[in-house]
């Protein structure tokens, strides 16, 4: 969708929705769920037809909140920091688009922007992509400009982001002609046609293309699949990893998501490290067992909440239940929802039980992450350390160093933490605040590492107060409006 620009002292921002309260997130992110527009008189077969849309039902868990702050906050801080009325920005641009040498940022009188970049890493099914998907939808990907004197252009295409999936070879030309094709899409622009039809060399490649994002003020690349087999080896990375500091000097962030596995080696160089994470180092991981606290608050909850069913879900300890027949992956958890409430809807049954998820854990759908699922659960070590694509040594370090899982924690066949969503609802809301006290630890710690901590944060830093500013009430009038849609 295009959107028209209004006058502003900054028009890069002047049509955005930004900043955004960290505290509105989760209700932005979350949404309107589908299954509210069902009705207890529809179809089985309108029921069916909507579980199928059970990958856009969002459940925004903290670490999500998390991630959607810090793209979000980069976006922002870059488009301020590129204010294109400032007569220093319209200097730097015009060095940095004015010759066709590769060293542009390096010219005298340009002086390299410290764009906010990213790395968002978990093995698959944790939904990475899902989360900066999500996301974007609260921007326009494009805007466009109208006269405006003080940038001092007639009219101007704005790019708000692109995503680029890295290609599967790692090579640069591929990813390169991937990054025309986008913003092709986007403006309507011909550059792909432009340039791949020339014989030039990569680096030249790498300049227009730098050049093109620049003038277009890309707000944000995502980069995505960045996989062992494309970005591990070590001479192509680095050169990769030397483009993409070379758009941060430009003032463009940049978003890296991938397998954990692709990003080993990352860590070799400081500047890298210190850069391309310099808006936050994110990582995804399943749950450790059914006890695990996002995954009874928020995961659980959230998913049984898209429920096409005429009555709410009769779960027996539903945590636990779910965990032992998913291994606490996000995708398989979705799948084994949908799958359990199509297995009901065509025995005629108004609600699922716990058959329903064993029917379903035994369908085409899940049986062939069988093993997976099994590894997961039974933290099973020597069958982890057969899978390639994962990290096979901090899975270990992670299952070690928690005792969720301990005879003392299990879940107890009675619990009625999740026996349906009005039962799961309670605990949710009741360890939620230390949910987010350990969140702040984590992020502070973060920003220490970084050298950014938040006491030295300019006051207008939407990271310096962080998730200190969570507003619980905002998760418990989301959650007292589906309360009474279920009832």
């Amino acid at each position: 969708m295009t959107y028209i620009s209004r006058s502003n002292d900054n028009p890069l921002i002047a049509d955005l929705p930004l900043p955004v309260p960290f505290e509105r997130l989760p209700a932005l992110l979350e949404g309107t769920s589908l299954v509210d527009t069902l009705t207890q008189s529809a179809t089985v077969r309108d029921r069916e037809w909507l579980l199928s849309r059970i990958e856009n039902h969002f459940v925004p868990t903290p670490i999500a909140v998390e991630i959607a702050d810090a793209l979000l906050t980069a976006i922002h801080s870059g488009y301020l920091d590129r204010n294109p009325n400032l007569l220093e920005v319209k200097r730097q641009r015009y060095i940095a688009v004015g010759g066709d040498a590769p060293s542009s940022t390096t010219k005298p009188g340009f002086a390299p922007r410290s764009a906010r970049c990213m790395t968002i890493s978990g093995v698959t099914g944790l939904g990475k992509s899902t989360i900066v998907d999500r996301t974007l939808t609260l921007l326009p990907q494009t805007i466009e400009h109208g006269p405006n004197e003080a940038a001092g252009w007639n009219s101007q295409k704005q790019l708000v982001w692109i995503k680029v999936a890295m290609t599967s070879d790692g090579s640069r030309l591929g990813f390169i002609m991937q990054i025309y094709q986008q913003v092709d899409a986007a403006l309507g622009t011909d550059y792909f046609a432009q340039y791949s039809s020339k014989k030039l060399t990569i680096e030249h490649h790498l300049v227009a293309v730098s050049k093109i994002l620049f003038n277009c003020f890309l707000g944000a690349l995502i980069v995505e699949e960045i996989q062992p087999r494309n970005f591990g080896e070590a001479a192509s990375r680095d050169v990769m990893l030397l483009f993409f500091l070379r758009l941060a000097n430009l003032g463009i962030p940049i978003v890296l998501i991938g397998n954990p596995m692709g990003f080993k080696g990352f860590e070799n160089f400081t500047q890298d490290v210190r850069r391309l994470t310099s808006g936050g180092q994110f990582e995804l991981w399943p749950a450790v067992s059914g006890q695990d606290r996002d995954w009874v608050e928020f995961l659980v909850p959230g998913m049984l909440e898209f429920n096409v069913m005429p009555k709410p879900p009769a779960l027996n300890n539903a945590a636990d239940l779910l965990f032992r027949h998913t291994g606490g992956v996000t995708d398989f958890l979705s799948k084994i929802v949908a799958q359990a409430q199509l297995h009901a809807l065509r025995r005629g049954q108004d609600r699922i039980t716990d058959a329903d998820v064993l029917a379903a854990y035994q369908g085409p759908v899940i049986r062939a992450n069988h093993p997976l699922i099994r590894t997961l659960v039974a933290q099973d070590g020597v069958a982890l350390g057969e899978i390639l694509d994962v990290p096979h040594q901090a899975f270990l370090a992670r299952w070690g160093g928690s005792n969720v899982g301990s005879e003392e924690q299990k879940p107890k066949p009675n619990e009625a933490n999740s026996s349906s969503p009005q039962t799961a609802r309670n605990p949710r809301f009741k360890n939620v605040e230390v949910t987010y006290k350990r969140k702040t630890t984590t992020a502070a710690r973060r920003a220490e590492q970084y050298g950014e901590a938040t006491d030295k944060l300019p006051p207008d830093d939407l990271r310096r107060d962080g998730l200190k500013k969570v507003l619980l009430e905002n998760f418990e009038t989301t959650m007292l409006r589906r309360r009474k849609h279920n009832r």
